[in-house]
């Protein structure tokens, strides 16, 4: 029995291993089916994965290129536009004007640097009684053609008045300064900023250099390579300041320097609007217009008509102003006057006077007076009258001393005027601020202001003057000013003769009835 229970167990023994080992190979197999299946999914996973990742890759390509060739669109558009903008920027055209400058003031008036038969007219401001313009376009009178060219530029000097242009032996006109108000004239604002304008290639540039202080009412006028500037005023709208100071602009170098004078030496008071020309190695100063404190509040305006000397030389340290005394004819005291050399003599017109008589009011002229440059002295401007104004013998000129005017000698009847006056007819209205310049031995004359029962009138006339002959004035443009008062004239002589029609027909009337 032993045996017999030891056999079935020792059988059960026997056996169990082999289900053991069915089972463990079953195990086994189902642990690799697992095992490959896992790795199958695994891998399918890992497949699908990685097609995924491509797919999004793709995707993100294709989304990065699509961004891209879009931006490189926008790029290509913006450097086009830009590109286009730019060269609208620098682009100058050059037309002519059906029509001459509108009316102005305070502008710049030059002959070309290069001896051509051409006038440059920039800037300047208009008021109508109720708003004020300032403009900055830039006008070229051909005088060969007699026609006005605008010079148009988007890179240009921004508008303004009472700024300064020179021409420089270069060929090229050098601007500076001057002011901008609004047209309510309740704002203003002063440049510093200085350009040139080349001539022959109708360009502006900017000159990116360090200049003098803002203002307007300076003068500048030109000395070999040099530009000679002093003076003018700043104005803020809260406080007005006059200067007194000397710049000295080298045009090789393109640079500003402040002229030092020794703190005793004598010179000009602060002013601006006086007058400013070179004759040989000096410069000549006249006149001007001040604002002064008077008991420490009110102000009061100056007139002055002192004349002044600068002794010119390379040595800036040398420099040293002169007072000049008073001789001959001058003037009497005016602001707004213009001056312009002719040879060895300053031609000087117009400007206006405060008649102290007639109270608060203003007068402008229109007389002319000479400045012997060799001489230092003043002379009335002999003008000639206009041909249908001639009449009698004409009276012989005998040559006077060297840079005097010439002395009128003979008998008959005179055909000249004298004292500075000019005869009513064929003559410029009387003006201040106007422009003046010469070309060769004429005299050109445009704009300006006046006065009339307290009411101001700007000009667009213009005028020419032989000054080797002495006149007479010619009329170049009638202005809107004069057509108005000759449109008014004929209506008034229509209304005149209606009136007297009128009144011929009541009498022919009254007779009937008689």
């Amino acid at each position: 029995m032993w045996r017999g229970w030891l056999e079935p167990e020792s059988q059960l023994f026997e056996i169990s291993p082999t289900r053991h080992r069915t089972l463990s190979i079953s195990m086994a197999r189902d642990k690799r089916k697992k095992r490959k299946d896992h790795a199958a999914k695994k891998a399918a996973a890992k497949s699908y994965k990685s097609q995924k990742q491509a797919e999004k890759a793709e995707r993100k390509n294709a989304r990065h290129n699509a961004k891209f060739e879009e931006d490189d669109e926008d790029i290509d558009l913006i450097l086009k536009q830009f590109e286009a903008e730019e060269k609208k920027k620098y682009e100058v055209t050059e037309e002519i004007s059906a029509d001459p400058p509108s009316p102005r003031a305070n502008a710049s008036f030059v002959a070309s640097p290069l001896s051509q038969p051409v006038l440059y007219l920039f800037g300047g401001e208009h008021y109508d009684g109720n708003k004020l313009r300032v403009f900055n376009e830039l006008y070229k009178y051909r005088i060969d053609k007699q026609e006005w060219r605008k010079i148009v530029s988007a890179y240009a000097p921004g508008p303004r008045s009472g700024h300064q242009t020179v021409a420089l032996n270069n060929g090229k006109l050098l601007v500076f300064a001057g002011e901008f108000a609004s047209s309510t004239q309740s704002q203003f604002h002063h440049w510093k900023d200085c350009w040139t304008f080349d001539v022959k290639e109708n360009k502006w540039e900017k000159l990116d250099i360090p200049t003098p202080p803002p203002r307007s009412g300076h003068r500048m006028t030109v000395w070999k390579n040099f530009v000679i500037m002093f003076g003018g005023f700043y104005d803020n709208y809260k406080t007005t300041k006059y200067y007194d100071d000397l710049w000295i602009f080298d045009c090789n170098e393109y640079k500003w320097e402040k002229v030092e004078l020794p703190a005793l030496s004598s010179k000009p008071t602060a002013r601006s609007g006086f007058q400013f020309f070179t004759y040989g190695d000096i410069c000549f100063l006249y006149g001007g217009y001040c604002k002064t404190q008077v008991d420490g509040e009110r102000e009061q305006g100056v007139v002055h008509s002192d004349m002044w000397i600068l002794h010119m030389s390379t040595d800036m340290s040398a420099l040293r102003w002169e007072r000049v005394k008073k001789s001959g004819t001058p003037p009497p005291a005016r602001a707004g006057c213009t001056m312009t050399v002719h040879k060895n003599r300053a031609i000087l017109f117009g400007g206006v006077e405060d008649d102290e008589e007639a109270g608060d009011v203003s007068v402008s002229r229109n007389d002319m007076f000479s400045f012997a440059l060799e001489g230092k002295k003043w002379f009335p401007f002999t003008l000639k009258k206009p041909k249908e104004a001639e009449g009698g013998k004409r009276r012989r000129r005998a040559k006077a001393p060297t840079g005097e005017e010439e002395v009128e000698q003979g008998e008959g009847e005179d055909d000249t005027l004298a004292d500075g006056q000019a005869s009513e007819e064929n003559i410029p209205h009387p003006r201040y601020n106007a422009m003046l310049t010469v070309y060769r031995s004429t005299l050109y004359l445009y704009g300006g202001l006046f006065e009339e029962r307290k009411k101001e009138f700007t000009l667009d006339d213009m005028w020419t003057l032989n000054l080797d002959k002495g006149g007479p004035w010619e009329t170049v443009i009638k202005g809107g000013w004069e057509r108005g008062k000759e449109t008014q004239g004929a209506k008034d002589g229509e209304a005149d003769e209606n009136s007297s029609a009128e009144d011929s027909d009541g009498d022919s009337g009254d007779s009937d009835s008689d």
